[in-house]
């Protein structure tokens, strides 16, 4: 009993200690922790998939985002290969890399809510394709040697069936589309001078026989 004082004491001290210390936030100014860690950022939100490959990383604000660079596709929870797409949406359950540039479901069974074009829309579309400003680039993660890309500029363009629903990439199947109804109204306005063309000739033709 005459030690007990003495044992109060040096558990409140160690209490006192302890209490006293402060937590700090894991990864603040440690740059050699792994941001991909969920315990980095507290966001209450599950941290995305990040993948691991060269230049992505996750980012220190809430909510948390996965910055890749323009050559890294990421599908889901993989990345794309170099000649493949990343395909979303149906018939597909899940984003699907598929070989090539184009998602190829086309197929009526698959599609709701089919509208055609009138040639008013086709017309519209043939404008907005009709002021595209191309140009050649080079991405940020290529060196001087690289060939340069051809092509027209998201930020540009705008909200457009050539651009995808994340607004960072390109449409291809809605690009190619827009040709296509520029070809068809070209070749419809084509066709409508070639008649009027003959017509003015058989008319030339009936007064100089007359």
């Amino acid at each position: 009993m005459r030690n007990l004082p003495s044992a109060l004491l040096l558990g409140a001290l160690i209490v006192a200690g302890c209490g006293g210390s402060e937590l700090k936030p894991v990864g603040d100014g440690d740059e050699s922790a792994s941001v991909r860690s969920t315990e980095k950022v507290q966001c209450g939100a599950p941290t995305p998939f990040c993948p691991d490959a060269p230049g992505c990383h996750l980012t220190r604000s809430c909510p948390q985002e996965c910055k890749c660079p323009p050559n890294v596709t990421v599908c889901g929870t993989r990345v794309c290969g170099k000649n493949e797409t990343c395909c979303t949406g149906q018939p597909f359950p899940e984003p699907t890399c598929i070989q090539g540039d184009i998602c190829p479901i086309s197929k009526r069974e698959f599609k709701k809510e089919v509208e055609y074009l009138d040639e008013a829309a086709l017309r519209r579309t043939r404008d907005q394709l009709l002021h595209y400003k191309l140009a050649t680039w080079r991405y940020t993660s290529e060196d001087e040697a690289a060939r340069r890309h051809l092509g027209f500029i998201i930020d540009d363009v705008g909200p457009a069936p050539s651009v995808a629903h994340n607004g960072q990439t390109v449409d291809l199947y809605g690009y190619t589309s827009m040709a296509v109804a520029t070809l068809q109204v070209q070749a419809r306005e084509i066709a409508e001078l070639k008649a009027e063309l003959a017509a003015l000739k058989a008319e030339l033709a009936r007064r100089k026989r007359h």
